[in-house]
């Protein structure tokens, strides 16, 4: 019996699991997400799609739980795979994280009894903002014990996390309440009208301005209408000559 073969002895063998046959095609086991804790949530809205952000502090654990969305069709037993962690970037393309010598992430896992559920503990060692305020995540994959060739199919990319520097930081962010499309509407609706309102008073400015000035121009014109021209001519003429027109 080779290496492999004792390994997987006592147990359904890896390699008749990914290949076995259900009349026409192999059952390729699907990883999932069962649990994704974190020190803290954030609900964000962009272009219209409401996105969970975990927040987590650098360096300290937190920990995602993995689990099998197919397993009475294939009964895939964590116990006989090896399990590792690559940090991601939140982007199209999921470009890993680049490192010199340091892994940016430490990573452990632990397996249930019954070979179902994988528990991995993970601290991430970079910051958020030392990215440009990008956004991580996590991709899991499960490879040979023994090879250490990672297994077509068998991996899982968490939610988006945020690193913080400092737990203090947590405090000072409410915990967010997930909303409705309803709340959104609102919210919008109540946005529009208060934009319709603060315009209407500037309308109301604008012809009350308007106004003001048109009555300041018509009281200077009434004025200038009740100098006479026999006043303005009799202030032009000199004394002499007015004296001599009045008495013809």
């Amino acid at each position: 019996m080779d290496e492999v073969a004792r390994f997987f002895s006592g147990s359904v063998p890896l390699g008749s699991i990914l290949g076995q046959q259900n009349h026409f095609a192999p059952v390729t086991p699907q990883l999932t997400i069962t649990n994704q804790k974190s020190h803290s949530e954030e609900v964000i809205s962009k272009n219209g799609i409401q996105k969970t952000i975990h927040i987590v502090v650098k360096n300290s654990p937190f920990h995602i739980q993995v689990g099998l969305s197919n397993y009475n069709a294939c009964k895939l037993d964590f116990n006989q795979i090896a399990f590792e962690a690559f940090l991601l970037y939140d982007c199209e393309g999921d470009k890993e994280v680049d490192f010199v010598k340091v892994k940016p992430m430490e990573f452990k896992s632990v397996a249930s009894e019954d070979g179902r559920l994988l528990d991995t503990e993970l601290r991430i060692k970079v910051l958020t903002s030392q990215h440009e305020d990008m956004l991580f995540k996590i991709r899991i994959a499960g490879s040979n014990p023994l090879t250490h060739e990672e297994i077509p199919g068998l991996s899982i990319i968490s939610g988006p996390i945020k690193v913080i520097s400092k737990p203090e930081q947590l405090k000072k962010k409410q915990p967010s309440k997930k909303r409705t499309l309803t709340d959104l509407l609102v919210d919008t609706v109540g946005r529009i009208e208060k934009k319709q309102e603060e315009q209407q008073k500037l309308i109301e400015k604008l012809i009350l301005q308007q106004t003001e000035q048109a009555q300041v121009v018509g009281e200077k014109k009434q004025k200038l209408e009740t100098v006479s021209w026999e006043d303005l001519n009799l202030d032009s003429i000199p004394s002499d000559k007015r004296e001599k027109n009045a008495r013809f």
